[in-house]
């Protein structure tokens, strides 16, 4: 069967991020042969197939890379061959995007077969997403260049994260990496008395802040959909193991926060003001990566719910996607995908196939509906008379 055959060939390609040249190479003749016009958008495949009414838009979203296998000796069936084992798919991408990157192509097959789409789709083929996102951050500031976000006044995105075709993700709290350093004075291991100011210790009393700092952020920043804001300790580092007779000059230490809405983009300001009785150097380790967030109400939502009824649940993703960058140029955008969640970055991996074809079913019927989509309250009151 078509969906078999795609899912395999993509898991024999290794697309490890930054190497993805091959499998979106596979991908451009596939579609190319549909008779379809695929191009290339600062490294990531788009195709754009014209609708009747060319003021509306569905973006469709899934990435082409993976992280790496790790140990192979893990595997009980090879990363790269698409081993087949009661309607179970396995190898490495799998679930984390490969069964999405299938739907896709399947999709684009149906696409260049219809004449007569109620609206644009965009199918976008996007790279980098294991590393940091910038596959489909790029692509979206090619868009907005190109007038396309102005053009449509309506406009909606999917994504085809593993979601075992059962949830809908609206969104996901922001993600903020940061550095704490503090300073001592160095010294011989024998002489303790010397040392003023001892940087580990330093760090100690940061430590117990810390914790205060994160249930304030509870009390103050907490969203009635994304939750709480978080502060993990993620790492702390002082000295050399193999230089134990010396006191250590810094002592670094690393959180992961996780942010709302209202905490965002004041993360750091309210950090080094709740430390600033602290000797402490503090910074952000990488440019932070926004919430995602659509409301339950919009209309993409409304769409999905109305062809899967019961059988979708609404959630929030734990981890970050590339939902965010959608967000951040006010595209209503979900989550939604054929893969299996509790596989992904683990040996093993593997897809449920009747998910694929679950997942071309729903999207085409999406397309169909979505552009004449009623209110949700009016959706809600249409059921309830049934």
């Amino acid at each position: 069967m078509e969906h078999i055959t795609i899912l395999r060939d993509l898991l024999k390609i290794k697309s490890v991020s930054g190497k993805e040249s091959n499998i979106l190479n596979y991908i451009f003749k596939n579609i190319k042969a549909l008779g379809l016009m695929p191009f290339f958008v600062e490294g990531n495949l788009v195709v754009k197939i014209d609708g009747k009414d060319s003021s509306k838009a569905l973006i469709f979203n899934a990435h082409v890379d993976t992280v790496s296998p790790g140990d192979t000796k893990t595997w009980k069936y090879s990363p790269f061959e698409g081993h087949l084992v009661n309607n179970k798919m396995y190898g490495l991408g799998a679930s984390d995007d490969k069964s999405g990157v299938a739907v896709l192509m399947l999709l684009a097959k149906y696409l260049e077969a219809t004449k007569s789409l109620q609206c644009d789709v965009w199918l976008t083929f996007v790279v980098k997403e294991e590393l940091d996102g910038s596959g489909t951050k790029s692509f979206l500031n090619w868009f907005e260049e190109k007038g396309y976000k102005r053009k449509y006044k309506n406009l909606s995105a999917i994504l085809l994260e593993p979601t075992d075709f059962c949830t809908l993700e609206l969104g996901h709290r922001g993600n903020v990496f940061v550095s704490l350093t503090t300073r001592g004075n160095s010294g011989h291991g024998s002489q303790p008395k010397s040392i003023k100011i001892h940087s580990v210790l330093a760090m100690m009393n940061i430590l117990q802040e810390i914790q205060k700092i994160e249930k304030k952020w509870i009390a103050d920043y907490s969203h009635s959909l994304l939750g709480s804001p978080s502060v993990g300790i993620t790492s702390i580092h002082a000295g050399d193991i193999h230089v134990p007779n010396k006191f250590p000059e810094t002592c670094v230490l690393t959180l992961d926060i996780r942010t709302t809405p209202t905490l965002h983009a004041i993360v750091l300001k309210e950090l080094k003001k709740s430390l600033k009785e602290y000797p402490v150097d503090i910074e952000f380790l990488y440019e932070p990566a926004p919430f995602g967030l659509t409301s339950k109400e919009s209309p993409i939502v409304s769409a999905i719910r109305t062809i899967l009824d019961d059988r979708v649940k609404l959630s929030i993703s734990k981890g970050s996607t590339d939902q965010c960058f959608f967000t951040k140029r006010d595209i209503s955008a979900v989550v939604f995908g054929p893969g299996e969640r509790k596989t992904i970055h683990q040996p093993n991996e593997y897809c449920h196939l009747d998910n694929i074809t679950k997942s071309l079913d729903m999207f085409m019927s999406l397309i169909d509906i979505w552009p004449n989509i009623k209110a949700q309250n009016e959706i809600a009151s249409r059921r309830h008379r049934r």
